[in-house]
């Protein structure tokens, strides 16, 4: 009996979403009493009740209540005091009704527990529960369980199906049920031997499997727990593009593109660059144009996450974003030409530039600015040049801000 009581103990937890207590909006717990083993079997096994709350758990409470019946309290049945307290952690709490073996054969008796209220909780309409005590005139034997499918800490894949079998007998009297429990949600019971079902659309997370036999007599025993876990497979991803060690012309579209692959479906791409969120896609082709890199060294990375928010990260691309310098080159004047002062001077360059074009053509005197343009071509023209000898020059800035600067021409001046 000692045994069953601690079974029962441990059944607290499962029941409290089988109680199917309604939620408010009111802060105080809702309470509600049930009989999951409504028939004790004097000589042979206990009944029991179950408190439950809906809230609160991280508070005890005690949880006051009236005991009735045709039972005598300490005569009939082991004493039960009229306050339990439910512990921290936990929603729901049992009352064991253990009963006192008589000599002579005793009719059934009732023990009713009916909640009181208190401030401290509200009372649900199932107040009040009924265990019976039935004399064990022919010494029924508890029923015996096991799961035998799956076995302890088996590894599921989700989403998923899960078949769930226990073997169940009782020594003097017939199996009536089984019922399946994962964590302290029923998820089906089963009346003929073999008895087993299947769990379907598993989602992911651990679970404690357990099963419960109940005979004629609705007497039960609660099986061994076996644990389960069930996993869901990571995505699978892979960066396409940018390729790794690649290098492009800092005025290049770069495409970004990944693959991705799940058996429950991929819910969105992203894209990282630097390790900072770049751009999020939710269908494929998974692929994105970055038009705006900087120079310098870069990182690409793709997520793939799944219907059921999985994710896994792709390789990394290490990729360089590089400027070709521009071309300049004075070709008008000449070197060594002669100029008369204030003559106008035509001063012309050539400029081109490989991967991005040509931003603006300064022309120097020395270090002496003589002007600017920004498009081909690339000329000014000079009248206020005085008596002298200047090294003229061109100097081509990219539209990347890297410049270049002409080899200079010698040019004189004269009065």
């Amino acid at each position: 009996m000692k045994k069953l009581a601690t079974k029962l103990s441990s059944l607290s937890v499962l029941m409290c979403l089988a109680a199917g207590l309604t939620v408010s909006a009111d802060p105080s717990p809702l309470v509600k009493v049930t009989s999951p083993d409504p028939y004790a079997l004097e000589g042979a096994s206990s009944g029991s009740f179950t408190i439950v709350r809906d809230s609160g758990i991280t508070n005890s409470l005690d949880i006051k209540f009236q005991i009735l019946g045709t039972a005598l309290n300490g005569v009939d049945y082991v004493t039960i005091s009229n306050v339990v307290t439910i512990p921290v952690g936990f929603s729901a709490v049992d009352i064991v009704v253990i009963p006192i073996p008589h000599p002579l054969n005793q009719p059934t008796k009732s023990v009713v527990i009916t909640l009181e209220t208190n401030a401290h909780y509200r009372i649900d309409k199932h107040h009040s529960a009924t265990v019976k005590i039935v004399d064990d005139v022919f010494h029924n034997a508890a029923p015996a369980v096991s799961i035998t499918s799956p076995t302890n800490n088996t590894i599921v894949s989700v989403p998923g199906d899960l078949s769930i079998t226990a073997d169940a007998n009782d020594a003097d009297g017939a199996i009536q049920k089984v019922t399946f429990y994962a964590n302290d949600k029923v998820i089906g019971t089963a009346t003929n031997s073999p008895y087993s079902l299947v769990w379907s659309s598993v989602q992911p997370g651990k679970y404690a499997i357990f099963a419960r036999a109940t005979d004629e007599f609705d007497k039960s025993t609660l099986s061994t727990a076996v644990h389960v876990v069930a996993a869901n497979p990571a995505p699978v991803v892979n960066l396409i593009s940018p390729t790794n060690t690649a290098s492009f012309g800092h005025a290049a579209k770069i495409t970004i593109e990944a693959s991705a692959s799940d058996a429950d479906g991929i819910s969105k791409v992203n894209f990282y660059v630097d390790n900072r969120f770049f751009a999020a896609l939710t269908n494929a082709p998974y692929s994105v144009v970055w038009s705006n890199a900087t120079l310098g060294k870069h990182s690409v990375i793709a997520q793939a996450t799944d219907a059921y928010g999985q994710s896994s990260f792709s390789h990394t691309a290490k990729i360089t974003v590089i400027n070709a310098l521009p071309l300049v080159s004075l070709v008008n004047p000449t070197n060594g030409a002669v100029f008369k002062a204030l003559t106008p001077i035509v001063l012309e360059a050539q400029a081109s530039d490989a991967d991005g074009g040509i931003k603006k053509v300064s022309f120097y005197a020395g270090d002496h600015s003589l002007g600017s343009v920004t498009n081909a071509p690339y000329s000014i023209i000079v009248n206020n040049l005085k008596a002298g000898t200047y090294k003229l020059s061109a100097k081509a800035i990219d539209t990347a801000g890297q410049s270049v600067t002409s080899k200079s021409v010698k040019v004189t001046i004269t009065r």
